[in-house]
């Protein structure tokens, strides 16, 4: 039944990704990155690019102290969708110039 489904996770996917551009509210985001977590683990063919539009804005959120661990969970789960989504997370960390050692430190 999930196949069948397709059109209407690319929609969620969709509205996801405007949710997260737009929305500073970080409890909901909690909830957006929960979604595209599950939608991940269960991602099925013509998905992939409707997910890979939301990594950008997922990754921002890691420098926002009490999403990153939410935002890292759901990347957790794109990045194991294929090899694409992995190369993606690295260019996306060279581009924002995220520094996960000084991230890392400065949650002690």
């Amino acid at each position: 039944m999930r196949p069948n489904l397709n059109v209407n996770i690319k929609q969620i996917l969709q509205s996801t990704r405007d949710f997260l551009r737009t929305n500073k509210d970080g409890d909901a985001l909690v909830f957006a990155f929960r979604t595209l977590k599950s939608i991940a683990d269960t991602l099925c063919d013509g998905e992939e690019g409707s997910l890979a539009d939301v990594v950008p804005y997922v990754l921002n959120s890691m420098n926002d102290k009490d999403l990153a661990s939410s935002a890292m969970s759901a990347l957790a789960s794109i990045s194991y969708v294929s090899c694409l989504y992995k190369s993606l997370f690295f260019e996306y960390l060279v581009v924002l110039n995220l520094d996960l050692a000084s991230f890392l430190s400065s949650d002690k």
